[in-house]
């Protein structure tokens, strides 16, 4: 099955899973993990701040280069 053949609605909802997957690793999974081993809340926070804007960055610049390649502003 290609990816056309798949109905609009099942495309959104695989597409929504692929980006969202990797910030809840880093959102509940690695800090959970850091604070199990002894580091410090505020110790935590930091990769947890880094890991979600780097999920916001990939996503601005998909949404930007999405946007360039339909001739967009």
């Amino acid at each position: 099955m290609r990816w056309r053949e798949i109905p609009q609605a099942a495309r959104a909802y695989m597409l929504y899973h692929t980006l969202i997957a990797p910030q809840l690793i880093v959102r509940y999974l690695l800090l959970l993990h850091m604070l199990r081993t002894g580091y410090l809340v505020l110790d935590v926070g930091a990769p947890g701040r880094f890991g979600n804007a780097l999920a916001f960055l990939f996503l601005m610049s998909s949404l930007l280069a999405w946007k360039a390649r339909r001739g967009g502003r």
